[in-house]
């Protein structure tokens, strides 16, 4: 991948979708070009609607789980641009193991109390 890559690139080459069991639900902004990836592997894709877009009611419930969830998700990622060091300028000689960097990072946030109580 090199600069410029497109998120559908992107998500083809990092592996993420041999991850994805059948039925399985993957959120994604909109403009997100992976459907028919998805659906290769009998999953779906779920993308909250824009403001202006109206639904029939069985949409307007599965769009509200979308976006609560959503919600979820944002502070998950926040929590991942707190960490001091993704602010900082890594050194170059840092690129081969900036994957590492991240999962051990991503495995400290997920050790800090739940985002959504159990109740």
């Amino acid at each position: 991948m090199g600069w410029g890559a497109s998120d559908k690139q992107i998500v083809v080459e990092s592996d993420f979708l041999n991850l994805l069991d059948p039925n399985d639900l993957v959120m994604a902004d909109r403009g997100f070009q992976i459907k028919e990836e998805l659906l290769l592997r009998r999953a779906r894709l779920a993308i909250p609607p824009g403001a202006r877009v109206r639904r029939k009611w069985p949409h307007v419930m599965l769009n509200k789980k979308v976006a609560d969830l959503r919600i979820h998700v944002e502070r998950a990622i926040n929590r991942l641009k707190l960490v001091k060091i993704l602010k900082e300028t890594l050194p170059i000689t840092l690129l081969s193991i900036i994957d590492d960097i991240i999962n051990v990072i991503a495995a400290l946030c997920n050790l800090l109390p739940p985002l959504v109580s159990s109740e």
